[in-house]
């Protein structure tokens, strides 16, 4: 059995045809009989298996080549001749701006490339300036192989965008942006005409950018603060869409700004128990914006004990907050401070001081008088006091320093019964809502003789 290959050469629309003819013993087809797909297979990794080894991109398998090509094997098994389609620059997909076509039969799929490759010209074609390649395998009832293969040159767009940057993130109205820039895919014959930038937010799958630019900048806007968002960038030249996309991942941070407005309600210090002041601090958010905080931290330091408590307060849809201060000890500079917390940090604090009301001071040592049978007569001066005070408590001692009777006054007089020919000494403690003052001095020891 007689083994040809014959190969048509084409450039730039203009077919030049040449038949190459090789032949050898031939080796039975029958011994190494495939299946088309495995034949067809094994051609197409064998030609892109040379053209690697000669520093060619690979070919692409073009669904319109493979047809007209398994077409024509079959045509020439079907005449039993082995010869070439005149008409295959007319039965390609239109496009092509280089064209060319290799026959055989009596080959292997395993034999038939290396056969194609020590003939001049139909190696030219498998090395030429093409990007897609059909392939046709049709085995006959003799179990004989025809095999041809058809190369095209069609037009691919531009490569992908290189060196993609992101620089200069900033706050734009209630979204984020950032300056993207990038470097143009390599001079070709095929002038980029424009880019397409897309930016998908990661979480949500929403596209939230898209523009076309004919420069290689562009703000991208529209991002939210604390999200990864996938930007890509397709070049588009006359010939159509580049590949692939020059893509970034790109995640903007910003931490939250500080409070606003922050401020003590002087008017709800008061007293709940006793050394129990609480005092209520308000603060505002900043106006809608992406960096908006997940939480507040409250922290006050008092002069008195010098412990510092703080406390956190989530962060809600609402503007303004308010947060209760309690157990502040009375007569105290209170420091306390707001600060704005998100994922990507805190926000600068923002701080001012209070003063808790302190207590009033002791009063002065009681006058006491027996004034009549079994009655002393108590009376002291008021004590000054920044808060009213409300009431004083009188403690009665006797001669040995045990308390006999403890009174609650709401003036600064008061008379008592107690027991004839006894002694007593007096003190007096001032309250006042922020809290007891010390006692008084005792008063003079006075027995009652009347």
């Amino acid at each position: 059995m007689l083994k040809r290959i014959v190969g048509i050469f084409a450039v730039s629309l203009m077919l030049a045809t040449g038949a190459v003819v090789i032949t050898d013993s031939p080796t039975p087809a029958s011994a190494t009989v495939v299946d088309e797909n495995t034949g067809r297979s094994q051609i197409f990794s064998d030609t892109n298996a040379a053209r690697a080894a000669n520093g060619l991109a690979p070919l692409v398998i073009n669904t319109g080549l493979n047809n007209v090509a398994q077409a024509w094997a079959k045509q020439m098994s079907a005449d039993n001749k082995m010869y070439h389609n005149v008409n295959y620059s007319k039965q390609i997909p239109a496009g092509w701006s280089r064209a060319g076509e290799n026959v055989a039969y009596g080959y292997t799929h395993i034999t038939v490339t290396p056969a194609w490759m020590a003939s001049p010209g139909h190696k030219a074609n498998i090395l030429g300036d093409y990007t897609d390649i059909g392939i046709g395998y049709f085995v006959d009832a003799k179990g004989v192989a025809w095999e041809v293969q058809n190369f095209g040159k069609y037009a691919t767009g531009p490569k992908a965008p290189t060196n993609v940057t992101a620089a200069n993130p900033r706050a734009a109205g209630t979204t984020m942006t950032f300056d993207l820039s990038w470097t143009a895919p390599p001079a070709t014959s095929d002038p980029i005409s424009y880019y397409v930038v897309t930016a998908t937010n990661n979480v949500t799958g929403a596209v939230v950018f898209n523009k076309t630019v004919k420069t290689t900048s562009i703000p991208v806007t529209g991002l939210a603060v604390n999200v990864q968002h996938k930007v890509s960038i397709i070049a588009y030249s006359v010939s159509g869409k580049g590949s692939p996309a020059a893509t970034l991942n790109y995640t903007i941070t910003q931490k939250p700004v500080a409070p606003q407005k922050v401020s003590i309600v002087s008017s709800s210090v008061v007293l709940v128990a006793a050394n129990n002041n609480t005092a209520t601090v308000t603060w505002k958010t900043v106006d809608v914006s992406p960096n908006l905080p997940t939480q507040y931290v409250v922290t006050s330091t008092d002069s008195v004990t010098k412990k510092s408590v703080s406390t956190t307060v989530t962060a809600t849809v609402a503007t303004s907050y308010s947060h209760q201060i309690k157990n502040l000890p009375a007569g105290a500079t209170v420091t306390v401070t707001v600060t704005a917390k998100n994922s990507a940090g805190s926000s600068p604090a923002v701080s001012l001081a209070l003063k808790t009301k302190a207590v009033p001071k002791a009063p002065a040592t009681p006058t006491v008088k027996n004034v009549s049978s079994a009655k002393l007569q108590i009376s002291w001066k008021a004590p000054s006091s920044e808060l009213t005070v409300s009431s004083y408590n009188v403690v009665i001692t006797n001669s040995k320093g045990a308390t006999v009777k403890t009174l609650k006054v709401a003036g600064t007089t008061t008379t008592v019964t107690l027991v004839k020919n006894s002694s007593y000494r007096v003190k007096i403690q001032a309250v006042s809502a922020a809290g007891a003052s010390a006692y008084s001095a005792l008063s003079a020891t006075v027995k009652i003789v009347k």
